[in-house]
């Protein structure tokens, strides 16, 4: 988790391609934290890479990732994937 926290602090930060090492390496450390794939997600958007990002944003949900922590992943979803036929 502190990895997830980290590589999320950093994407904030626009310090993207330590964002994504650290969130890989969360997602390597615990492969069912659905937040986690939601940050990569949110990185990947950054970098201009929606085909990852919509992956991730799939595996979030499939993973339990809940309106508990907020409607932004199903957002993320319509938005940038849904109507682009992914």
């Amino acid at each position: 988790m502190a990895y997830n926290n980290m590589g999320h602090a950093k994407y904030q930060l626009k310090d993207l391609k330590n964002a994504l090492k650290d969130i890989q390496r969360s997602v390597a450390l615990d492969p069912k934290n659905s937040y986690a794939y939601r940050n990569r997600a949110l990185v990947y958007l950054a970098m201009k890479q929606p085909d990852k990002a919509c992956e991730d944003l799939h595996r979030a949900i499939n993973l339990g990732y809940t309106t508990m922590y907020g409607d932004d992943v199903q957002q993320l979803l319509e938005k940038h994937c849904i109507f682009k036929g992914l």
